[in-house]
């Protein structure tokens, strides 16, 4: 796999705002996380913990045990029941008994100045779980984050890296000092973009997309130059010479790996850095669509809205106003 390309990938995942929570279930319990429309990420810190889909189908999916230090990550949000024991009865999210003075809902537009709290009072053992919602910017349209499944568990023995940071994320549960948010924000983000790297590194991905376009060697060079040189005038000639392939063999092998043909992938990455430049910077848009390789004006509009659903200016300007 190559690994700039993955930074790469990662790097441009911008997390737009985040929320941390804590966890305290004394058994029986059960959440019914349903129509939450930000990611999120749960991490069982002790007790035990069942995860179930949740979806219509008439005999419900087996639940799956987590272990201490698993997580749950679900990158756009996921339908699932989080559970004491697999038959346990479920509430919805907002149902629960959040506390803390500056619970306002679960809305990641909301800058809170500490840790969110739940505290459910059973009878059974006691449960702790690390909980963060987040969005990341444009998750609508991020067509990066659909190679994603809905949710994975990420085992402990998987990423050492979440063992070294736990201290941290018990530190941030406790902290109520000014600049809570900046720095719950920065760390978030870390938790988050390594959880998703640990994922890509497993090599579970099946989903048709970039990363599954990663785990094959001559296609993993063509996204490479396509990432590192989006100005580039490639045609599809010039990118199987990347490969080695010829033009016909990267033609048939593109799509079955990513779900769209090389020179749809480079239009698709070039609107995602275009937009990126939309939102984060003042750049104007001639400046933007001559930096990314574009041959027309109106190919470029034609193709952000197609992509996107609105024309460049007005995609500013939401996002601007937001």
């Amino acid at each position: 796999m190559a690994m700039d390309l993955l930074s790469n990938v990662l790097s441009s995942l911008k997390i737009e705002s985040t929320s941390i929570s804590r966890w305290t279930m004394s058994a029986p319990w059960g959440v019914d996380v349903h129509d939450f429309k930000l990611g999120y990420c749960l991490s069982l810190v002790s007790g035990q913990c069942w995860v179930r889909i949740k979806n219509n189908s008439p005999t419900p999916s087996p639940a799956i045990q987590l272990q201490e230090g698993d997580s749950i990550i679900a990158p756009r949000g996921a339908n699932l029941a989080i559970l004491s024991d697999p038959n346990s009865a479920t509430i919805p999210l907002d149902s629960l008994p959040w506390h803390g003075e500056t619970f306002q809902g679960l809305s990641s537009s909301i800058k809170p100045s500490s840790a969110m709290q739940v505290n459910w009072q059973g009878e059974g053992p006691e449960t702790q779980l690390l909980g963060m919602a987040f969005t990341f910017q444009d998750h609508q349209n991020n067509f990066l984050l659909s190679s994603f499944p809905d949710f994975f568990i990420l085992k402990q023995h998987e990423s050492s890296f979440l063992r070294l940071i736990r201290p941290a994320m018990q530190f941030l549960i406790h902290d109520h000092s000014p600049g809570y948010f900046a720095v719950a924000m920065q760390f978030s983000e870390l938790i988050i973009i390594g959880s998703l790297r640990a994922y890509i590194l497993s090599n579970k991905t099946s989903s048709v997309g970039v990363l599954k376009g990663m785990q094959d060697k001559s296609i993993a060079k063509v996204l490479t130059a396509i990432h590192h040189t989006p100005h580039y005038n490639w045609t599809l000639p010039s990118l199987a010479a990347q490969a080695n392939l010829s033009r016909s063999v990267l033609s048939k092998r593109f799509p079955k790996y990513v779900g769209v043909s090389p020179i749809d992938y480079l239009n698709r990455w070039r609107i995602h850095l275009a937009s990126e430049k939309l939102v984060n910077t003042k750049e104007s848009l001639d400046s933007i669509i001559k930096s990314l390789g574009f041959e027309t004006d109106r190919t470029f509009r034609r193709l952000f809205k197609q992509h996107k659903g609105l024309s460049p200016s007005q995609y500013r300007k939401q996002f601007n106003s937001a």
